[in-house]
């Protein structure tokens, strides 16, 4: 027989076109709010897409004073996406302690005695890619090419 296991989802924490934090994202979706905008970063007139969902700059450096070292060492944007996700419900669920916690006392009892049978499940969409790291698919032509 098989063995069945609860696994309950205490926290959650993202990084989207709409926001950093899980209440406003909710409430742009309801609200139709599309976090779809024109290509904002130096060079981008060179791309043929020109329609994307970004991080907004001032959101981009809140993730990047929160994870000062990682981004000194400017590696892929989508890795300090997913740790300040991965914080963000860390502090949702309250395995963590921070200024705006919402868990309940319930909650962080519960996950302080079991915080040993906790773990973590990150998703990402498509990659991100800076425009510096396009370059290997322009052409000779300054081109971008498909192909490559």
């Amino acid at each position: 027989m098989i063995e069945r296991r609860r696994v309950v989802i205490t926290g959650l924490g993202m990084a989207t076109a709409l926001g950093l934090d899980v209440e406003e994202n909710w409430q742009k979706a309801l609200a139709g709010t599309s976090g779809i905008k024109k290509l904002s970063l130096p060079g981008a007139e060179k791309s043929r897409i020109q329609a994307v969902g970004e991080i907004a700059e001032e959101e981009w450096t809140k993730i990047r004073g929160e994870f000062k070292d990682e981004a000194m060492r400017e590696g892929e944007r989508r890795t300090l996406f997913a740790l300040w996700a991965a914080k963000s419900a860390l502090e949702d669920s309250g395995l963590v302690k921070s200024d705006h916690s919402t868990a309940s006392p319930y909650q962080e009892t519960y996950l302080r005695e079991k915080s040993g049978r906790c773990g973590v499940v990150m998703a990402a969409g498509l990659g991100v890619n800076r425009l510096e790291d396009i370059q290997k698919w322009v052409n000779r032509d300054r081109e971008f090419d498909e192909a490559l």
